[in-house]
């Protein structure tokens, strides 16, 4: 076989897969839209801190090994246009195609197994069809020219390709390895399919400090664990120095935590016999201001304490806290540059409900939040159809499928307390509760069980009967 042959075998048979390889950055950076939670639901800000890790992973790998294929294919083209040396671009190709196949093998492993995401039908997902396609061609058919090329390679052209190929694979090897590791949400992506994303009837009251059971209201101030009867009776439960917590309900006992003497402990109050177990949390001494939010799931009690979301098993009505294991962590992903969200707006509890990140019922996703445009803090209404929002609202229940609210008004020394559907269409009103002006920055709270609502500001208790 002539020189001149030799040159035409290596441009011919390449210049299309070496192309092709030059322009993999556009088309690899496209695969992260094309997988999604596969839920119908709103869960953009859900996903945005537990899926950022994958993000700056992926691209992490995938400009390293866009950048090395880059590399690889140009130094390959230089082989090409050498006198003899074909084989080594036929080994630089053949190692580029296998290290863009583990890239997009790991992007597709990580989101579905991993991140438990679904494919979503998107330009996105031909692209990556188109990429994977592409580069089984290029391996399969450098391969075959592998096979039947009897040439040696120069050992001076391989020196650079064996440099490059091992920065490749060790920029492979890297992400996998991460895989490898303990994540602090890998619990919760494994229980999200599981978790009631429609919003727990009850989880309105326990953001509001307060529990319905047997229709009668349970509500926690900052030391007290009170029972509010329908006529507005106000009879203290237990109390202690502190006890501004989120109480939650177990059947007919309500678990929330107090704090004497600066140690913390985790209570049980039996409706039914009218009795309190408490057991001295030893281990999170000193940490109670972190104790923000709890819930109910699977028997299990969860509650975030510390930036980090604990649960416990729920036995007779009763938790032994000192069972407990850390279930989430890291739930504000933080990296040395930026942090993205408060800890206090964790993934879990986004997911479980809360009426800042919204509640949904009956199609309706139901929020509390400021509103720029509105200049005040609105209650948002969101479905398929459209938005509808109230302004100046200062407290919110959605309980039996029916939105109570509480509305501020400037002028006046009350505030308004509505009852609507779930769209906020056609408000009644059903009650004013007084208000001291000068209280500008205490809000009130809603209660809500099955006759009766209660309306709590200020130490001030106005109950309001729905049982109609």
């Amino acid at each position: 076989m002539s020189k001149d042959s030799k040159i035409t075998k290596g441009m011919t048979g390449t210049a299309f897969k070496q192309i092709g390889s030059a322009i993999i950055v556009w088309l690899m950076l496209l695969l992260s839209n094309s997988v999604d939670s596969g839920s119908d639901t709103d869960m953009d800000f859900l996903f945005h801190e537990i899926r950022i890790w994958q993000v700056v992973y992926f691209l992490f790998l995938a400009f390293v090994v866009a950048g090395l294929v880059f590399a690889l294919n140009i130094f390959s083209i230089a082989c090409s246009l050498s006198k003899t040396d074909v084989k080594t671009h036929l080994i630089i190709q053949t190692i580029s195609a296998i290290s863009v196949l583990v890239m997009v093998s790991y992007y597709y492993i990580t989101s579905i197994e991993v991140m438990r995401l679904s494919i979503r039908p998107s330009l996105a997902l031909v692209a990556a069809v188109v990429l994977v396609l592409f580069f089984l061609y290029v391996l399969i058919s450098s391969v075959k020219e592998l096979i039947h090329c009897k040439e040696k390679p120069k050992s001076k052209y391989m020196v650079p390709a064996i440099i490059l190929s091992v920065l490749l694979v060790l920029a492979v090897i890297y992400p996998f390895s991460y895989l490898l590791k303990e994540h602090g949400f890998t619990n919760y992506l494994s229980d999200r399919f599981a978790l009631n994303t429609a919003g727990d009837n009850d989880i309105c009251n326990f953001v509001n400090h307060g529990v319905a059971i047997d229709d009668t209201i349970y509500y926690v101030t900052d030391s007290e664990l009170q029972r509010i009867d329908p006529d507005g009776t106000v009879t203290a439960v237990d109390s202690a120095e502190s006890m501004n917590c989120m109480p939650v309900r177990y059947e007919d006992s309500i678990i929330y935590w107090k704090v004497e003497n600066n140690n913390i402990y985790f209570c049980g109050y039996d409706t039914k016999t009218d009795t309190i177990s408490e057991q001295d949390a030893e281990i999170y001494h000193g940490d109670y201001y972190g104790v923000r939010f709890a819930g109910i799931r699977d028997s299990k009690y969860f509650y975030m304490l510390g930036g980090s979301i604990w649960c416990v098993d729920i036995i007779d009505g009763n938790i032994d806290i000192s069972n407990s294991q850390r279930y989430a962590w890291d739930t504000a992903f933080t990296t040395d540059v930026f942090i993205l969200v408060p800890v206090e707006y964790s993934a879990f509890i986004q997911e479980y409900g809360s009426t800042d990140s919204g509640v949904y019922c009956d199609g309706y996703k139901i929020s509390r939040r400021y509103s720029r445009e509105v200049g005040s803090v609105c209650l948002y209404s969101k479905s398929a159809s459209g938005e509808n929002y109230v302004d100046n609202v200062r407290a919110c229940n959605v309980y039996n499928g029916r939105v109570y609210y509480v509305v501020y008004i400037d002028s006046e020394d009350s505030y308004e307390i509505y009852e609507s559907g779930p769209d906020l269409t056609s408000p009644t009103l059903i009650g004013t509760m007084p208000r001291n002006p000068d209280d500008r920055y205490i809000s009130p709270s809603i209660v809500a069980s099955d006759t009766y609502i209660a309306c709590i500001y200020n130490g001030d208790v106005v109950t309001i009967d729905i049982a109609s």
